[in-house]
């Protein structure tokens, strides 16, 4: 068998395995492409539902549930910072979350 062949045997099974985890990882999640890591998509905390808000680290069941709380009775966030109003988001939180959202 010539090289390309072998290689392209060998790759086929990896190529088809990649984009299959394309299409069926959440919008958020980590994907891997041709060895590399890319970042997943920011979470718009304006339309995240409670599943999104809950993949965030830091952010349990409770907090997710006070964010589209606030979000129901309050115009959208207009900047990532007034997550803060929400009890249970300190500073810190926000910091270690802010690469993971957007405000759209």
């Amino acid at each position: 068998m010539s090289n390309i062949l072998v290689a392209w045997i060998v790759t086929l099974p990896l190529v088809l395995a990649s984009a299959r985890t394309a299409m069926t990882a959440p919008r958020n999640a980590l994907v891997l492409s041709a060895g590399r890591a890319q970042q997943p998509q920011p979470i718009d905390i304006n339309r995240a539902t409670l599943a999104e808000l809950r993949s965030l680290p830091g952010i349990g069941p409770a907090t997710a549930q006070k964010i589209l709380e606030y979000r129901a009775k309050n115009p959208p966030f207009r900047r990532i910072e007034e997550l803060l109003i929400i009890r249970g988001i300190s500073r810190g939180r926000l910091e270690r979350i802010r690469n993971r959202i957007t405000v759209r």
